[in-house]
């Protein structure tokens, strides 16, 4: 016996006005939604991306074009569907939502237009999604464009012996939010923005761009011709860093059965790198007090860049002590990733089991750490450098910051980053702390920034 009252239904389709407004705050940054149109070139089978991007004097665009196999008309038209009707994905798949082509796209632009080529020598089908046009008709529909009237920035990457896809991104309102679209500052943050992703998708998919990811080819990006070179957290050429044994742990959602691996490692210390700015490229973009715990992988794609998952707190000195943590599609209930595939949540139950273990490795990264201070320590009272030093790109030359002074700025640099997250403005304490870091390496290096 049905549960439900008989009665009459009505069809409540949202507003196509409202609702393509609202959707692009779902979580998307610049690098977050560049990194999720690759999710879906990997997804077509694509070995090369390339991305083009152009200043255009203050109007912006810029274009992702991939060697994947192409869609027909009618998987074109459901990609730009919101909720695109995929019946199921890949084991292996970086897809989840149905969304992430669209709200990433309109995170940025106003206008997405996306042309493809399924089979070598066959029409170029060409679809645009324009917010301006669904403001004014608050009808959700596409604009079919005919393969002789395809744009030229769009058409230009499918020559007639290739296959692939290009998604052109036009009308980038949220990149021109400068009093002078056109001017210096405007193409220096243009370009900036170009430098940090850069480095963003070497580490987001550096499993992919080293082709250490089983039965998928190497995968090659580009950003204006440039090699997006892989960048390795766990520093796995460097012959001192440590790595511990496999970890496997049963998680459940639901009626779902699966696992996560853990692989922990413990990094080198300051010293025993070859350079200061090897040490200091081995921190990464946010450095190398925030990159400490774990990184988190779902399907060898990056997720999650360092943190604790609420096991305990960040401190300098547990900062050597990293971890990977793999866990596949299938199990995407359980770890709740999130819209724009930044974030996870631990199921309960194997941050419950990580706890012993976690505790016995932090501990030895703890030990390393402080061995190699007092090794440091050791070599410069050697070579009678223990008083005064020349300052880094402040220019002067300051005391050594003491102990007392280190945990002060790493309770700074803790409240800073705990009250962006209160407030929402997490992206600005990023760009603050790359200009810290471009300005005086010393206080980013205190602040535990680099």
């Amino acid at each position: 016996m049905s549960s439900q009252t008989d009665g009459e239904f009505q069809k409540v389709v949202p507003s196509a006005r409202r609702l393509s407004e609202t959707l692009r705050d779902t979580g998307h940054d610049f690098n977050t939604a560049v990194a999720d149109l690759i999710d879906n070139c990997i997804s077509a089978g694509a070995t090369e991306v390339k991305i083009t991007a152009r200043f255009n004097e203050g109007d912006p665009w810029i274009r992702i074009a991939d060697n994947g196999g192409g869609m027909s008309p009618e998987v074109l038209n459901e990609a730009l569907r919101f909720g695109s009707e995929v019946e199921h994905y890949a084991s292996n798949d970086l897809g989840k939502f149905g969304i992430g082509l669209k709200t990433a796209s309109h995170s940025q632009c106003r206008r997405l237009i996306v042309a493809t080529r399924p089979r070598k020598n066959s029409p170029i089908h060409c679809r645009v999604h324009d917010l301006d046009h669904l403001g004014a008709s608050n009808r959700w529909e596409i604009e079919v464009v005919p393969a002789d009237a395809v744009p030229v920035r769009a058409s230009e990457p499918l020559s007639r012996d290739r296959v692939g896809t290009v998604v052109l991104w036009e009308n980038l309102d949220r990149l021109r939010n400068y009093a002078a679209p056109a001017g210096r500052h405007a193409r220096d943050g243009f370009n900036r923005r170009l430098d940090e992703l850069n480095e963003y998708l070497g580490m987001v998919f550096h499993r992919f761009l080293n082709g250490s990811v089983p039965k998928r080819p190497r995968l090659k990006i580009s950003i204006e011709n440039q090699a997006v070179r892989a960048w390795d957290p766990f520093c796995g050429d460097a012959p001192q860093t440590e790595t511990w044994p496999e970890q496997l742990y049963e998680v459940h959602a639901g009626d779902l059965r699966g696992a996560a691996l853990l692989t922990p490692y413990v990094l080198p210390t300051s010293h025993e790198f070859e350079t200061s700015e090897s040490h200091s490229a081995a921190g990464g973009r946010r450095g190398w007090n925030e990159s400490q715990g774990f990184w988190i992988y779902r399907a060898h794609r990056l997720i999650q860049d360092g943190g604790w998952c609420n096991i305990r707190k960040r401190d300098e000195h547990i900062k050597l002590a990293r971890a990977a943590i793999d866990f596949e599609p299938a199990m995407d209930a359980a770890f709740r990733i999130d819209l724009g595939k930044m974030r996870v949540t631990l199921p309960d139950e194997l941050r419950n089991d990580l706890k012993a273990f976690v505790s016995q490795w932090v501990r030895h990264a703890e030990d390393r750490y402080r061995a190699g201070e007092s090794d440091a320590s050791k070599a410069r009272r050697r070579s009678g450098k223990t008083g005064k030093r020349t300052g880094g790109r402040s220019g002067g030359a300051s005391t050594q910051t003491g102990k007392a002074g280190r945990r002060t700025a790493a309770r700074i640099a803790v409240a800073l980053e705990e009250a962006a997250n209160n407030t929402d403005t997490v992206e600005a304490l990023e760009s603050i702390k790359s200009e810290v870091r471009r300005i005086d390496d010393r206080s980013a290096s205190d602040l535990g920034w680099r």
